[in-house]
């Protein structure tokens, strides 16, 4: 007979905890993704002057326990040239893919000067 479990809120924020313990790297791409959202492979990141794959550290995570939700300091990157049509973010672990968010509205950086705000929050709980 199938039965549902339920992961509980204490379990919830344990592996929220653990989620965000470890080094990580926000990155963005530049491509409609075609592939698997698993596959690394799958991702084209701008290759224009002022990008850069930004390291998270863990100790910059904010826990938000009655929401379940971790939240990171808003990312911020300052093109410096064109880079393309920026369509979405994405979140690694070494060479895994853990998160991928795509832009409803994609962000073109064409200009010196072009400013991108990324501000990430990732939850376990109900709605997130």
């Amino acid at each position: 007979m199938p039965t549902t479990v339920k992961v509980l809120r204490a379990a919830r924020l344990r592996m929220l905890r653990e989620f965000v313990s470890r080094p990580m790297a926000l990155r963005l791409f530049v491509n409609e993704l075609t592939g698997s959202e698993d596959d690394p492979d799958s991702y084209e990141e701008p290759d224009g002057p002022g990008y850069a794959a930004v390291g998270l550290h863990p100790e910059n995570w904010t826990v938000d326990e009655g929401a379940l939700i971790a939240r990171y300091p808003e990312t911020i990157w300052t093109f410096r040239g064109p880079a393309g049509l920026v369509r979405g973010d994405f979140l690694t672990d070494g060479r895994a893919v853990l998160l991928v968010e795509r832009f409803l509205i994609p962000f073109p950086a064409q200009h010196d000067g072009d400013q991108l705000r990324v501000s990430l929050a990732v939850g376990t709980g109900p709605g997130a």
